[in-house]
């Protein structure tokens, strides 16, 4: 009994060995022995090599930056008060219009009584470094915020609201077909009889002023990236993943 039970397990193995061997022959003959298959790891290699590239460009844009102007840090102005920023103050890698290759923002603070910065967007194509954005003399002491906007499709958006509470102007921009533009600008006014509430300079009621964002961004959440006494750090971990990328 324990014989005819090896012969028929050594049977089914048989017939096993078979089926794999002629489906072996059937799909070396329709692939033919001299075809090369896609190869996934070796487009994710590419890719890889590509980032590496843009790494170390901007690698040596960011430390080129610090060089200039110091590692950001606080000063004294003229009455005493620790209130200013000078120096790259912040610096960000991010991924704008979610194409997986990264756009560089760093910020520097100027000498000055009225926390001027300016803020720069870099980004990368066609094998070298393209400035974006250059937004100079941001005075935050006069009521200037800088924030990224992030919407449900992944896109992000560089936001930078001037003004007063009486005159309020912010603008959104982002990358378009590899091109950095103004996609929305929104407003609002005081004058005697109340508010003018404007998108894109054209005047519109209060209601679709507020739903703008939803509209034109399918808009998630903003996060402020100008409390630089919070961001100092921010640099230096930039330039260790672009050294270590």
């Amino acid at each position: 009994m324990k014989k005819k039970q090896s012969d028929i397990f050594i049977g089914i193995i048989c017939v096993c060995l078979i089926v794999l061997t002629v489906f072996a022959v059937y799909n070396y003959e329709n692939t033919g022995a001299d075809s090369t298959p896609e190869t996934p790891g070796f487009i994710i290699h590419e890719s890889n090599e590509k980032l590496s590239n843009v790494y170390k460009a901007y690698h040596e844009l960011l430390s080129e930056a610090v060089n200039e102007f110091g590692f950001g840090s606080r000063d004294v102005d003229i009455n005493g008060n620790t209130t200013l920023f000078k120096g790259v103050i912040y610096a960000e890698l991010i991924d704008f219009n979610d194409d997986r290759m990264p756009e560089l923002l760093y910020i520097i603070g100027r000498e000055s009584s009225f926390l001027d910065v300016d803020c720069f967007i870099y980004g990368y194509s066609e094998d070298s470094i393209i400035l974006h954005g250059n937004y100079t003399y941001l005075s935050l002491g006069l009521h200037t915020s800088i924030r990224i906007i992030e919407s449900r499709t992944g896109t992000k958006y560089l936001y930078i609201g001037r003004g007063m509470a009486e005159h309020w102007v912010e603008t959104y921009y982002s990358l378009n077909n590899n091109q950095w533009m103004e996609v929305l600008n929104r407003s609002y006014m005081a004058h005697h009889e109340g508010w003018n509430w404007f998108i894109n300079d054209i005047n519109v009621n209060k209601h679709e002023y507020e739903n703008a964002l939803e509209v034109y961004f399918e808009f998630i959440e903003s996060r402020r990236i100008d409390k630089f006494e919070d961001n100092y750090e921010t640099v230096n971990n930039v330039l260790k993943i672009l050294e270590e990328g």
